[in-house]
């Protein structure tokens, strides 16, 4: 009989074996990276930003980290597998540790589907819906050739005003599920949080309407996450998801951080724009969402 791997909470002692793992194939986990670092920069982080983690490894002596799991404060799974992992060693452990209420589960998708997939069987929960992605990535090493359309200005607070439409449409389009209420008050503190915590900017037309926008979602150790790419309607296709994007590119770059995105598979478009940018599609992405 396969003996089972060992699990065990995440803590300040384990978290550099998390790390190890993460940073093997960070462009897979960029939100679980982001987690990881910023717990490390800062200790109150994981206790009021992290529900629950943990760390897997082959056996008990503890020498071969095979995932890492954490659930954030807002009830996104996260996750990092090994390519070797053996999901039938994994399967009784992390039954053991996927609680019954999560929101999301997101990352690498031959993994997620993997945890969506025991998640059911422990819970008989079904996701509402199920989306694939390319998970595109584009190296530091490379220079952005791309002369910018549009004039890009680094967003800040003092933008909240101008941004919020935008902010909210893009909103409405990719991420709430249609129907639902949402309060204003919660759309401008969700931006004046992105303000704080991530890179965003913003193009203006001669008469100072925004045209569009691009920032990231997640900061890892090397790469960052991009993220939230909006244009309004009557503007795309006219090269603003490339100024917005490319900025952000250059500021990683000023990083030293690559950047990675994703997009869904049918966005033709959208993946045009970001081959331009000389970005690459590596692998599936994924993101199960529950009720």
């Amino acid at each position: 009989m396969t003996k089972a791997y060992f699990s065990e909470k995440l803590t300040r002692e384990n978290l550099h074996d998390a790390r190890r793992l993460v940073l093997m194939k960070e462009y897979r986990a960029i939100n679980l990276a982001e987690a990881l670092r910023l717990s490390i920069e800062n200790p109150n982080y994981f206790e009021v930003r992290v529900k629950a983690a943990w760390i897997i490894y082959a056996d008990a002596l503890k020498h071969h980290v095979v995932a890492c799991l954490l659930l954030s404060s807002t009830g996104v799974l996260l996750h990092s597998f090994v390519d070797d992992c053996d999901y039938s060693r994994a399967e009784a452990c992390i039954k053991g540790l996927i609680p019954r209420r999560i929101h999301s589960i997101l990352g690498f998708h031959r993994d997620t589907r993997y945890l969506t997939k025991v998640y059911r069987m422990r819970y008989k929960h079904v996701p509402h819906r199920f989306e694939r992605y390319f998970l595109m990535c584009r190296s530091k090493e490379k220079e952005l050739f791309l002369k910018p359309a549009y004039r890009c200005i680094r967003s800040k607070e003092a933008d909240v005003p101008i941004l919020l439409d935008v902010h909210i449409a893009y909103l409405q389009s990719e991420v709430i599920p249609k129907g639902k209420i949402i309060p204003l008050e919660w759309f401008e503190k969700n931006l004046r949080k992105l303000l704080y915590s991530q890179i965003l900017y913003h193009c203006i037309d001669e008469k100072g309407r925004v045209l569009g926008k691009a920032g990231t979602n997640a900061q890892g150790f090397s790469w960052n996450q991009i993220g939230g790419v909006f244009t309004i309607p009557d503007e795309r296709g006219k090269g603003v998801c490339a100024s917005t994007v490319g900025a952000v590119i250059h500021t990683s770059q000023e990083e030293n951080k690559s950047v990675a995105l994703f997009v869904k598979r049918d966005n033709a478009s959208a993946i045009r724009s970001y081959e331009k940018l000389q970005f690459s599609r590596v692998a599936d992405f994924s993101i199960a969402s529950f009720s």
